[in-house]
């Protein structure tokens, strides 16, 4: 069983009961005050037993003021940015011819253009630093590697522009 309640403590309780503060925030107040550890249903028993006015709605707990660091000022917040426009489907490329590996001569595109046994390829010019032409190598470059291409020879940013 905890210590009874000193005349000091009731007189607290009372104050900041007819203020408004929750049971909560008396049990904490009470306890950082007197040093003593009264739980908030002992104040609630204390409010009772003092016959102080039951509360006919949950009051709102009055905001305690903490001595803290405020915050910077926060940034005012941008408007979002719109979505970005999606790019249009890149258009199937007609090969200039469909050539068999060892038909390929330098510089023609290394680009599959068919499926099953027969692989044939684009043969069109390449594109210098690549095996593919400027169409394929467009197709052949993932939005994710961007840094790839950054880090890219400046012939072949060139031939992606």
């Amino acid at each position: 069983m905890s210590a009874p309640w000193t005349e000091d403590e009731k007189q607290h309780v009372r104050s900041k009961w007819t203020k408004g503060f929750s049971a909560s925030q008396i049990s904490r107040t009470v306890s950082a005050t007197f040093g003593t550890s009264r739980s908030r249903n002992a104040v609630i028993g204390q409010v009772h037993r003092m016959g102080l006015d039951a509360r006919a709605t949950p009051t709102r707990p009055v905001k305690i003021k903490r001595k803290t660091r405020r915050a910077p000022p926060s940034k005012p917040v941008a408007k979002a940015k719109p979505a970005p426009a999606k790019k249009p489907e890149p258009e199937v490329l007609e090969p200039e011819g469909a050539f068999h590996i060892l038909d390929l001569k330098d510089r023609q595109c290394r680009w599959p253009v068919t499926k099953g046994d027969d692989h044939r390829f684009c043969g069109r010019t390449q594109t210098a630093g690549s095996s593919y032409c400027r169409e394929h190598l467009k197709l052949s470059i993932s939005p994710l590697s961007a840094t790839t291409l950054q880090r890219a020879p400046v012939s072949m940013k060139k031939a992606m522009s």
